[in-house]
């Protein structure tokens, strides 16, 4: 088992509250974040760390404490220094720093508000990240209470992109996983906020929120075979987590699934539960595997290793000859979602299909490349994530809950 990094986002302050940019200024928890809070220490209470650190502003010791996290103090994981736009309002700043809020947004490297500037910041945050990974061994896990600046800024790392503007701020009191794999550090969860209450899933009429859910278990999962197209059964594991997914989930307008089997049948779960009948659409279907579906790594190896070797090399080529592309398969998903999302505008849609399906439209709209998809995990069987579409386009949420499956 890899290692494991836990971020926590403190308990909302009383300047998260009022909209205002908080750096290293200190505000109270209000009672909507000690509520967070209780909640979180409920999530923590079921996780052994090895090491367990925190900021040392006062709203990230106080989360830290409030959830019996006996942590370590280090500065480096601070939230941003801001100097003077300290306690301010977006509107605020606009009105009395216009010129060098406007360059912050067109990314140039200059001090905000006469604080730090923002390779300053990454460059603490990232020192904090390596110090902590170099201490923990296979199999151990760490926990990091910190800002949502901190970590939206670290997980932009570890997948190789900015994620401004395409990925929602991390909520307060949410959870979000880095893995230590062999390969790199990889993003498996992110912005959990399961245990919050009235998350994850909040309609406003004004955006649209597609609920992605991964079908539930096959025996072809389990054998780890690349079942692409081919039909297969859900196990009665993946049955039970169906039936698990469906009871969780919140309210939804529609239900959209792939054809294939262990999506429709994963699909009929959740749509019976909201008394509505599941759409097929032959778009959002796994990646099509040409001659290898249905078979192992082992047995594609043997069959056409000079191809496969091209695929491990970052090369996005047709799988099994006759099969799809990543490229592709993101393509297809991009429409259907968007022209789903377009039906559906200011209402919420659970959309099931399939991990590489899923994962190939999630790393289109984070843009990121096709060598670095490995950087954010494979959802789980019957792993939740919600993408927001609003007029800035596609966003993500949020990226693997499973807290239903306990």
């Amino acid at each position: 088992m890899p290692a494991e990094i836990v971020l926590v986002r403190h308990g909302e302050t009383t300047a998260n509250a009022a909209g205002r940019w908080q750096g290293m200024a200190d505000a109270d928890l209000t009672a909507a974040g000690r509520v967070q809070v209780k909640s979180l220490a409920g999530r923590l209470d079921e996780e052994p760390f090895s090491v367990a650190v925190s900021s040392d502003l006062g709203r990230a010791v106080a989360t830290a404490e409030a959830t019996g996290l006996r942590a370590e103090i280090d500065p480096r994981w601070r939230e941003m220094h801001i100097g003077v736009w300290e306690g301010s309002t977006t509107e605020e700043i606009q009105a009395s720093h216009p010129e060098d809020l406007a360059a912050v947004r067109r990314g140039e490297d200059i001090p905000w508000g006469g604080g730090e500037r923002f390779s300053e910041f990454r460059g603490r945050i990232l020192e904090a990240f390596d110090a902590l990974t170099a201490r923990l061994d296979d199999g151990e896990r760490a926990c990091v209470v910190t800002h949502g600046g901190a970590i939206f800024t670290l997980v932009s790392h570890v997948l190789g992109v900015s994620l401004r503007g395409r990925a929602l701020r991390v909520t307060n009191a949410a959870l979000t996983r880095i893995s230590l794999t062999r390969w790199g550090p990889q993003v498996t969860v992110y912005n959990d906020l399961a245990h919050v209450p009235g998350e994850p899933l909040r309609t406003d009429g004004e955006t649209t929120q597609l609920v992605l859910i991964r079908h539930g278990q096959t025996a072809a999962n389990l054998e780890d075979r690349w079942q692409g197209h081919s039909d297969g059964e859900l196990t009665d594991e993946g049955m039970r987590q169906a039936d698990l997914v469906a009871r969780h989930l919140p309210e939804v307008g529609a239900v959209y699934t792939s054809p294939l089997a262990r999506a429709r049948d994963t699909a009929r779960s959740v749509a019976a539960t909201k008394h509505l009948d599941p759409v097929e659409l032959a778009e959002l279907k796994e990646i099509g595997f040409g001659s290898w579906e249905s078979l192992t790594a082992d047995e594609i190896e043997a069959l056409d290793a000079a191809t496969l070797d091209r695929l491990r090399d970052g090369e996005d080529v047709v799988r099994g000859g006759t099969g799809e592309t990543f490229g592709g398969v993101r393509e297809r998903m991009t429409a259907a979602l968007e022209d789903i999302s377009s039906r559906h505008s200011g209402g919420a849609v659970a959309v099931v299909s399939h991990g590489g399906a899923l994962r190939a439209f999630v790393t289109g709209l984070l843009r990121m490349e096709f060598a670095d998809r490995f950087r954010l995990g494979l959802l789980a069987n019957t792993g939740i994530s919600v993408v927001v579409r609003s007029s800035r386009g596609f966003q993500l949420g949020t990226w693997n809950l499973t807290r239903h499956l306990g």
